[in-house]
Formats: structure tokens, sequence, C-alpha cells
């Protein structure tokens, strides 16, 4: 399942000069990683209740063209690798619907509140994600 996050560049996330500021990419990443992980039935919050944390282990990002105040934003997301312990999570990022401004991903693991240990990734989230064929085609290049 690809799932795409819709909304409008804020004025606050702009720069001097007039650009999206580069680290609000990666809180777009987020706001489309919690909408995908949700699309998948998986309520992040209640994975928090029973102790359960997904921190980001490694981040990649790669800038292609700027966005500006006001643009209408597109956050491409889908699973692209999966394994018993990571998850990996790839994105295309648009503005007005064709002009692609950023791509990457982002590496994440399980742990636990309580010891902050990796675990392997719960069957409760293990049992609803899957990589979607068509994302394969668009993952971030770097890998390829």
């Amino acid at each position: 399942m690809i799932h795409a996050s819709d909304f409008r560049a804020r004025y606050e996330e702009s720069d001097q000069m007039g650009f999206i500021h580069h680290s609000n990419y990666i809180v777009w990443m987020e706001l489309a990683r919690i909408d995908l992980l949700r699309e998948h039935g998986i309520d992040y919050r209640g994975l928090e209740k029973q102790g359960l944390l997904l921190p980001v282990v490694e981040i990649y990002s790669k800038y292609v063209s700027p966005a500006y105040f006001d643009d209408n934003i597109k956050v491409i997301a889908a699973f692209t690798k999966i394994s018993l312990v990571k998850i990996r999570v790839d994105y295309l990022i648009y503005r007005n619907d064709n002009i692609l401004v950023s791509y990457g991903y982002t590496l994440h693991c399980f742990i636990t509140k309580e010891n902050k240990k990796p675990i392997k990734i719960p069957s409760i989230v293990y049992d609803k994600i899957f990589i979607d064929e068509k994302a394969l085609e668009w993952i971030s290049w770097s890998d390829k």
C-alpha cells in the first residue's frame, strides 16, 4: 500500500530565502509515516501506550528542487524493506502535484519504552504491514 499525505506548505516553514527550510522535509516524512501506519491499521499512540517505540535509526533525504510557502505538498510513503527487526519507509515529496522536490527514506527499529533495547517487530505490526511492489520502482536511488 502506497499512501499520499496532502497539505499546504505553511509560511512558518519558509526561510529567509523564500524556500521551505530543509528541516521541514523530515517533519513531512514523519507526518506521512504516521499516516501510512494508520492506513495499515496501526495506531502509533496505541503502540506507545503498550510501551513500544519506533525510533529512526537512519535517515536519507535528497533535495531536488525547492518548495515554497503555500505550495500544495504531497508526500508519498510506502514500506520498502521489512525484516524481523527493521522497517524502511521511502518517500517522494512533490509540490503542486508533479514537481519532485525531495526523495528519501527512514529506517526504524522497535524498542521497548522500559529498557530502550531493540526487539523483533511485534506481530501486531508485522502482520499488518507489507511492501507494495509498485513502491519498489521508486525507492531511493541511493540503494540502486
